[in-house]
């Protein structure tokens, strides 16, 4: 970034990335000097100064130590002929810096041609957006204003990306639009369902995480898929979903987990004892404390390969409590087809569920029997003693005879 002549300008919680982050000549900006409490660029608790990665000479986020104040470095930076970040933030090598897709809309309903702007809400730093409105037209803005020109029940999706990854959220039947002359609404990207062995995608949107629902919600029922494929919710129609709260449930969320994270099934893979060790796929399901009636159906997605390497009779499906304890949840299907398994177990509540496969307890092979066998000592000493005692004797008897 160059900053040339640029007077009374205030940096903050910016994202410097590049091999030369800074170039100034003839500036009087102003870099931060102050510390509060508030989420900043990388989701850390406080905002400061900003953060410095890469350029050799302005990297301080990666080396810097942090102090009283987490996620804020105690060393300060200096920019030659431009001034002194006093706060940067503090890079935190294993932190998660995927953004969080989501957005709002507003408005939701009207009538032919309806316009809708839509405003990103993402936390965590995205840098590219991917909008698509569910009647086949796209955007790349942040915030874009799109316009409905047909009667339907629509679903929208975001994905919102940066360097370090991207993530999806579908909201289904986010916006209905009637025809001017008062008719209702005609069908659109809203539904999904099952079909074949193979659970679909909700109609009209990417692979994604969530999904408006709740009883008397429209777009129901629906299937919402992980954006790795692995993972499956699948609502039928008439399903009361509630909050934490009792409140109908606004949205969901299905995101795979990182394995090497999960310390809990870590420690059921490390223990020794245990009956079952971690799968692969994990999916963390929220919005916590959410609950179904009836329960829905949580599909995992299993390459045939994958299963053909597993002790397929006895694979369990375990969610993982308030206390950390993993708990098996009882399997209703499973499913094969020429290229996939799926393992399908109801669920009325969210939380962290996972794959576990059977412990495989190798038995150590007995060895047969073997003929005692006589130590080469023996061989060696056993003749030195015999060619002793002959020597003895004949020394002796050639004594006798002089």
């Amino acid at each position: 970034m160059y900053f040339i002549g640029s007077n009374n300008a205030f940096i903050a919680n910016c994202w410097f990335d590049n091999p030369t982050n800074i170039r100034v000549s003839s500036s009087t900006a102003t870099l931060n000097s102050t510390i509060q409490s508030g989420t900043n660029i990388i989701g850390g608790p406080y905002i400061g100064g900003n953060l410095w990665l890469t350029d050799p000479a302005q990297n301080i986020s990666e080396w810097g130590t942090e102090g009283e104040y987490p996620g804020i470095c105690n060393e300060s930076l200096e920019i030659p002929g431009f001034g002194t970040d006093h706060h940067p933030l503090k890079f935190n090598q294993t932190a998660d810096f995927t953004p969080t897709a989501d957005f709002t809309l507003t408005p939701t309903r009207g009538t032919a041609p309806l316009s809708v702007r839509f405003t990103d809400t993402s936390t965590g730093a995205a840098t590219a957006w991917n909008w698509s409105f569910g009647d086949g037209a796209t955007s790349t803005d942040q915030d874009p204003v799109h316009t409905y020109t047909a009667a339907g029940t629509y679903t929208v999706t975001l994905n919102a990306s940066n360097a370090y990854g991207w993530n999806i959220t579908t909201k289904v039947g986010a916006v209905t639009v009637t025809s001017s002359d008062g008719g209702g609404s005609g069908g659109g990207g809203g539904r999904s369902s099952s079909g074949g062995v193979t659970p679909a995608s909700p109609s009209g949107s990417e692979p994604g995480q969530s999904t408006e629902t709740g009883a008397d919600v429209p777009g129901l029922p629906a299937t919402i898929t992980a954006p790795d494929g692995g993972g499956v919710l699948t609502i039928p129609d008439g399903v009361v979903a509630l909050d934490a709260s009792g409140v109908p449930l606004q949205e969901i969320v299905i995101t795979p987990m990182n394995t090497v994270n999960l310390d809990a099934a870590r420690e059921v893979a490390e223990e020794e004892t245990s009956a079952f060790y971690f799968g692969q796929y994990a999916y963390r399901v929220e919005p916590d404390g959410a609950t179904f009636d009836p329960p829905i159906t949580l599909t995992f997605n299993v390459p045939i390969e994958i299963w053909e390497t597993l002790d397929a009779e006895n694979v369990a499906v375990m969610w993982q409590g308030p206390d950390g304890v993993w708990e098996t949840v009882p399997i209703a299907s499973i499913e094969r087809s020429e290229t996939h398994v799926l393992v399908s177990a109801a669920i009325s509540h969210f939380s962290v569920y996972s794959l576990f496969m059977p412990r495989i307890v190798q038995e150590t092979p007995v060895a047969p029997p073997t003929a005692p066998t006589i130590p080469w000592v023996i061989w060696v000493v056993i003749p030195l003693i015999a060619i002793g005692i002959i020597l003895y004797l004949w020394r002796m008897r050639t004594t006798q005879v002089r």
